[in-house]
């Protein structure tokens, strides 16, 4: 039996877009053959920047994104992917997500395979990109959620 804390379960918008605290959204990004994601669109109305949030019985979430038609998971070097089947129903640990509130439509992301938040990060050759790169909510690891209506 799973035990679900209720305070922690949120109601998503299918069809959204984050923002970070730069200003920009995250979106499809493709580097070496991989589906990264990066935070360096300027228009929520960008096909590349729309995702759809599912939530899982236990309140986790799972993220797809719409551009690539696949969902996120942790990838080498802790970079967040868009190359996975849909983890619903599955161990797939490295493919779902805790929403953490913030505020109203701001959310950190944690990665429930690794534990770790993921944020804006810039590293070896990636900038501004989405990583499982903190243990803590920073400032770059908070995401505001953009409603993108139904699509």
């Amino acid at each position: 039996m799973t035990f679900v804390d209720l305070d922690t379960v949120f109601t998503f918008s299918e069809n959204v877009a984050f923002k970070s605290g730069n200003g920009k959204y995250l979106g499809a990004f493709v580097r070496n053959g991989l589906p990264y994601l990066q935070f360096s669109y300027d228009q929520p109305n960008d096909p590349r920047v729309a995702h759809e949030m599912l939530t899982t019985r236990d309140g986790t979430v799972c993220i797809k994104s719409k551009h690539y038609g696949k969902f996120w998971r942790l990838g080498n070097d802790d970079w967040i992917l868009a190359d996975a089947n849909d983890p619903r129903g599955s161990d797939n640990t490295a493919a779902m997500f805790r929403a953490s509130p913030v505020d109203i439509n701001i959310i950190a992301l944690l990665n429930m395979s690794k534990t770790w938040y993921c944020k804006s990060f810039t590293h070896s050759g990636f900038e501004s990109c989405l990583n499982a790169a903190t243990q803590h909510v920073d400032k770059d690891a908070i995401l505001e959620i953009i409603d993108l209506g139904k699509n």
